[in-house]
């Protein structure tokens, strides 16, 4: 990020960045539940039910990140465009391979 903010070529530039390879949410979910330090259990929601609850909780301010507009999009293709960023400044990304410590916060200084 440093060497690419400090490129005059890449001055007032947007780029679109990705990871490293395009999976679908339910592989991300997998991978997800796969790296956590504890075990989970699946529970599969219909949309309609997931979209009410998304919207009371953003509603009730417990949870600001739900919203509908969230749960359309797990079914859209959100792939970024990174060949730009490859060939500009080596944008480099990894695949998807969280671990369990990607979960736990760093100690407070």
């Amino acid at each position: 990020c440093i060497a690419a903010a400090a490129a005059p070529a890449l001055a007032r530039r947007v780029y679109d960045v990705g990871g490293g390879e395009r999976i679908s949410f339910d592989v991300m979910l997998l991978r997800v539940r796969a790296s956590l330090p504890f075990g989970t259990l699946p529970l599969p929601v219909p949309y309609g039910l997931a979209r009410t609850c998304a919207s009371l909780a953003r509603s009730a301010r417990t949870f600001a990140a739900a919203s509908p507009a969230a749960l359309q999009r797990m079914n859209e293709d959100l792939v970024a465009e990174n060949a730009p960023a490859i060939s500009d400044f080596g944008w480099s990304p990894r695949d998807f391979r969280p671990r369990a410590d990607d979960w736990t916060p760093p100690p407070l200084p």
